[in-house]
């Protein structure tokens, strides 16, 4: 089975990173797959660290991605380059809305929270609306109040319990001492808030040895391999940090950013107390079996 996620994004890790958590759940599943990333996003790079096959495309604008253009794009043509029997679209369902009607494949469409005017985008030649029947599957991963047809299922993560590093592996991969109370303070959202929260959170190193990362400049990823080894994680409120240590039942403190489309503070207000029946990775890749 061929199966192609997309996403497109200019800053933070979280919607590529979704496709990375797809991708180690169906190594785990055991089936045969090609599995492979296609995106237009910053931090494609990421992928490596997994093993994970991806190729990246530029940004292209919306009359590039319009209906009569989008056989000439870069987008289409390496998407059906592959011939995907399964096409996995991360957030980004505006730049496949022409795309969809010229592949074969199964389409799924995936979304972590996104308010209503996300699914609108006005354009000069009348407004590009979310068109959920285009899609054989569309999940909302996380708990929210959807203003699109979709079917909510559980948060997906990168990793399950007993898949991350033991602590003091952990600590020797980082040149930290293991016996030592260890924080993570790490962010990878736009540009120039991790440099604050790690000034905010600099008083943590009278407590603990910290440990600080961002994916702008180098970083850990995955960070949650080395969940063992923290015993306190400040974080922002998006999407893959929060729910990863939400996850793994981590004393943690998170700092919410402003976004256009989505609420850090609600997630927060409302999702700490959550409990996983499963991993919504895992679930997925049972669903996208189901499709045939």
């Amino acid at each position: 089975m061929k199966i192609v996620f997309f996403t497109a994004g200019t800053s933070g890790v979280g919607r590529f990173a979704v496709g990375c958590s797809l991708g180690t759940a169906l190594r785990r599943a055991g089936i045969a797959h090609d599995y492979t990333m296609v995106s237009a996003h910053g931090f494609a790079h990421l992928a490596d660290a997994l093993d994970l096959n991806h190729s990246e495309v530029p940004f292209e604008d919306p009359q590039d991605l319009s209906a009569g253009a989008i056989e000439d794009s870069q987008l289409y043509r390496s998407i059906a380059a592959i011939q995907p029997d399964v096409l996995v679209v991360g957030q980004a369902w505006y730049a496949t809305h022409h795309l969809l009607p010229l592949l074969t494949a199964r389409c799924v469409a995936l979304f972590f929270q996104a308010s209503a005017a996300y699914f609108r985008v006005p354009l000069p030649d009348g407004d590009l609306v979310f068109d959920s029947t285009a899609f054989d599957l569309v999940c909302g991963i996380e708990p929210w109040n959807w203003p699109i047809a979709c079917q909510t299922i559980e948060p997906l993560v990168l990793r399950n319990p007993g898949e991350i590093l033991p602590r003091h592996e952990a600590a020797a991969r980082l040149g930290v001492d293991a016996t030592r109370p260890t924080a993570l303070v790490s962010t990878n959202g736009l540009p120039g808030e991790f440099e604050q929260l790690r000034s905010d959170y600099s008083y943590l190193e009278d407590e603990y040895q910290v440990v600080y990362s961002s994916n702008y400049g180098g970083g850990i990823y995955p960070a949650v391999d080395y969940f063992n080894l923290f015993d306190f994680i400040v974080s922002a409120g998006g999407y893959n940090s929060f729910w990863e240590a939400v996850h793994f039942g981590k004393q943690a403190h998170f700092v919410p950013q402003p976004r256009r489309f989505e609420s850090q503070q609600w997630r927060i207000d409302n999702c700490l107390d959550y409990s996983f029946e499963c991993n919504g990775a895992d679930r997925l890749v049972e669903m996208i079996l189901s499709l045939g």
